[in-house]
């Protein structure tokens, strides 16, 4: 797929990126997904794909609440979340394009480049095996996430031929009527689709916000594992490079000066190290200062993404979650059961690498004690004191009014079983 996108123009060479970071940050498929710019036209006719959507499904939601069928409201309400969830990832990637056009070319450029100042070999394959294992986990949560999302997304598509093949006949015999469709995979609402060409129009339109919304989901996800795993990345390296740091200053000296150092030795040899020692500090300030600078872009770019993930994230399990309950077609059990799955997944991502973040900015400030400090604290303790004033409120992501956490995917958790519980009682209580 890879190489057609790149036929198509997507995921070029022109856009000044390392065959590695094409690969690794699937920038080809992020394109697709309009969550990086392509086109002018590209971006125009997928954002259209929501913004005519967006309405066509609330019409039906409300016509069906007006006829008193709740089933197709729960279903549609829950489709219609989906698509203005991926309509707000999309605009916003679109909106912060500086922001991940930056993200990009840090981590295409290595992100912080360490000069003289270099890592003595045993860190520096320390880091290598952090690398790695950072790479594995991009391509698994990514595979997994997209696994889920493309078996929804298969499911839905299926559903009304299914339907027909097994019943002979759709939900409704003479679809179209008024507008309304409920045999496309996404009932919605168009106009004059009582007549073929229109018809046709929203069944193919409906198809498409299908697809469309599986691949925004999955490039959201992807690229933000992908910015997350790099953050906690550098961290790692800032962390090792703390907790390393007289070691560091050791390999630094011997560099510079051609011999090992000992802490017997004179006036001379004991200021060049301190030196040394200064300029790895300083340097291992530096990335700090550009991760927390980066960082804070990034946070501002995820701000409403998370909002309507924590948000709206309760709401879509209470749905999928009622849909399984009721007593719709078992097809449609199936179906909403995969979305169920994916649901949690995406939530849980985003949940918790905002958790992960969090406490890596954490343990940068207790990096330091876990070196051996004392003989050196006259120097060591004003940097003590500056990055624990940098991490004494660490850094977080943020949904507006909560920072996502697994506490915070927990409450998402407690609330979509509060609602249905209520509804089952409601339902109890009826009966």
């Amino acid at each position: 797929m890879g190489n057609i996108l790149e036929m198509l123009g997507a995921g070029s060479k022109n856009l000044g990126f390392s065959d590695r970071t094409l690969e690794e940050e699937d920038i080809a498929f992020v394109q697709l997904c309009g969550l990086y710019h392509w086109s002018k036209a590209y971006t125009i006719f997928y954002l259209n794909i929501f913004i005519w959507g967006i309405p066509s499904i609330l019409a039906m939601i409300i016509y069906a609440g007006m006829e008193g069928d709740s089933a197709v409201v729960f279903e549609t309400s829950h489709f219609f979340l989906i698509i203005a969830n991926m309509f707000v990832q999309s605009s916003v990637h679109l909106f912060h394009h500086k922001t991940v056009n930056q993200l990009y070319r840090a981590i295409d450029s290595g992100f912080f480049s360490y000069d003289q100042c270099i890592f003595d070999h045993e860190t520096l394959g320390q880091i290598e095996k952090l690398r790695m294992e950072k790479k594995k986990r991009k391509k698994m949560y990514g595979v997994a996430f997209k696994f889920l999302a493309s078996g929804a997304a298969v499911g839905l598509l299926l559903k009304p031929a299914v339907v027909v093949l097994l019943l002979g006949k759709g939900d409704r015999e003479v679809d179209g009527y008024g507008g309304f469709m409920y045999n496309s995979p996404i009932r919605n609402w168009v106009p004059y689709a009582g007549y073929w060409v229109p018809y046709v129009f929203g069944m193919i339109h409906s198809q498409v916000m299908v697809i469309g919304g599986a691949i925004t989901a999955m490039a959201s996800v992807s690229s933000f594992v992908r910015f997350s795993e790099e953050f906690c990345h550098q961290l790692d390296i800032v962390s090792l490079g703390l907790e390393n740091v007289i070691r560091r200053a050791k390999f630094l000296y011997e560099l510079r000066h051609g011999l090992a150092y000992s802490e017997n030795d004179s006036w001379e040899p004991r200021m060049k190290f301190q030196k040394c020692l200064r300029d790895c500090l300083n340097t291992t300030i530096d990335h700090h200062v550009l991760i927390i600078d980066l960082f804070a872009g990034f946070k501002k770019m995820m701000l409403i993404p998370l909002f309507t993930v924590v948000f709206d994230g309760g709401a879509l399990m209470f749905l999928s979650t009622g849909l399984c309950l009721s007593d719709e077609s078992t097809l449609l059990k199936i179906v909403v059961a995969v979305f169920l799955a994916t649901e949690l997944m995406y939530t849980f991502i985003y949940c918790g690498y905002g958790e992960l973040l969090t406490q890596k900015f954490q343990r940068i400030g207790k990096s330091m004690y876990f070196d051996d400090w004392l003989d050196h604290k006259k120097i060591l303790t004003p940097y003590f004191t500056i990055i624990r004033a940098y991490t004494f409120r660490p850094k977080k992501l943020s949904a507006g009014f909560a920072s996502p956490s697994h506490a915070t995917f927990g409450d998402v958790l407690r609330t979509a079983y509060s609602f249905l519980n209520l509804l089952l009682n409601r339902g109890r209580g009826k009966s």
